[in-house]
């Protein structure tokens, strides 16, 4: 099992790693947790680590951060894998901007937090009361849409043995969808979705996003297609149509000119 400690900037522990092997845990100190390439690299390596079938606690990350971004954090974290627990380490006194940030975290995904003062007695203990809101969290990121299941946190739709990873927009327009399975969604509803978290959405952005899911749902080989309402949107069904041509990731999504309307 493996523990992300996220320390808010500026607090010193003194003897955390210490008393985190007194605990049996083996911890190590995370870096370049802000940018998602170094974060990736070093959980897969924890991870690789510790088996998931070894019921022992095994390695603790820690890592300092901005607190009021650290509902970010979480989620990078939980983005890579939910299995992973997640604790804060907040400043005693705390005003109401760091608590709105720790409720934020917690919101996200994080299963508990601590003060500087409480470390010594109850970062472990923490820890360990972790594993069940651990495997709820997990078992709350598995959502199973028109015979396919869902892995929210990681962006993956799995059918039998065949898997495929979404990129961010493919999934906004995806759960947009599988929020009404069998029903008809607006393209303006996913287009105002998609506008939410991107900069900029052109016109035709839907369409392409909706061309390159069914090239997806294609290669899982499943019942689950996406279906056109002519002049109105599209509804995620569990009938079968016939299948675009296979996904290819180093296609431009803005050289589709043809798109279904």
């Amino acid at each position: 099992m493996v523990a992300v400690i996220l320390v808010s900037r500026g607090l010193v522990i003194n003897g955390l790693e210490s008393l985190l092997k007194v605990a049996g845990w083996t911890p190590h100190r995370l870096r370049s947790v802000d940018q998602d390439d170094g974060l990736d690299t070093q959980l897969k390596s924890a991870l690789a680590a510790s088996p998931q079938q070894n019921p022992a606690p095994h390695t603790a990350l820690i890592a300092a951060v901005d607190l009021v971004e650290a509902h970010r954090t979480v989620e990078l974290v939980l983005g890579q894998c939910s299995r992973v627990r997640v604790v804060l380490v907040a400043p005693d006194s705390m005003d109401r901007d760091i608590r709105r940030a720790v409720v934020r975290a917690l919101r996200a995904g994080a299963d508990d937090f601590v003060s500087p003062s409480t470390v010594g007695s109850e970062l472990a203990l923490r820890l360990a009361t972790g594993r069940g809101r651990a495997r709820r969290r997990e078992l709350g990121r598995l959502q199973r849409v028109c015979g396919l299941q869902l892995e929210r946190g990681a962006r993956r739709l799995r059918h039998g043995e065949k898997t495929v990873s979404l990129t961010p927009c493919e999934y906004r327009v995806f759960a947009c969808l599988a929020s009404r399975p069998g029903h008809t969604v607006t393209r303006a509803t996913i287009q105002k979705d998609l506008a939410r978290r991107s900069r900029s959405v052109s016109k035709n952005m839907v369409d392409v996003y909706v061309l390159y899911l069914r090239r997806k749902l294609g290669t899982l080989e499943s019942s689950c297609w996406i279906r056109t309402i002519r002049g109105v949107g599209y509804a995620l069904t569990d009938e079968p149509a016939t299948p675009v041509p296979s996904y290819n990731a180093t296609v431009d999504p803005m050289a589709d000119r043809h798109l279904e309307r």
